[in-house]
């Protein structure tokens, strides 16, 4: 009985130590604004093997610094978050970028 479980635990332990670390998503950029219209565009660059998802908190926070930079008051995240692939590669996206536009609002 000892020997299933010793070798179930190296099996574990081996996979567990080569398993690549992934490098966190990108740091969230201001990318585009338009001050006179009160859009913000809120967005992160993602490479192959990176989960392409939006950290909505820290997008809204984003948002809301530069409107109130603006003079706004706050902030009004129009629609979902758009994916868009920068470079294509043979397994998929090799890099590709999530936006999120935001309306300022006074």
């Amino acid at each position: 009985m000892k020997k299933p479980v010793l070798a179930l635990c190296a099996v574990l332990t081996g996979c567990a130590a080569t398993t690549p670390d992934y490098p966190e998503p990108s740091v969230l950029m201001v990318a585009h604004t338009s001050p006179q219209d009160g859009l913000v565009m809120v967005d992160y660059q993602f490479s192959s093997f990176m989960t392409a998802v939006m950290d909505n908190a820290r997008a809204n926070g984003k948002a809301q610094a530069q409107c109130e930079a603006w003079g706004y008051t706050a902030e009004r995240r129009l629609g979902e978050a758009k994916t868009q692939c920068l470079e294509r590669a043979p397994y998929g996206c090799a890099r590709g970028v999530v936006t999120v536009t935001y309306q300022c609002v006074k």
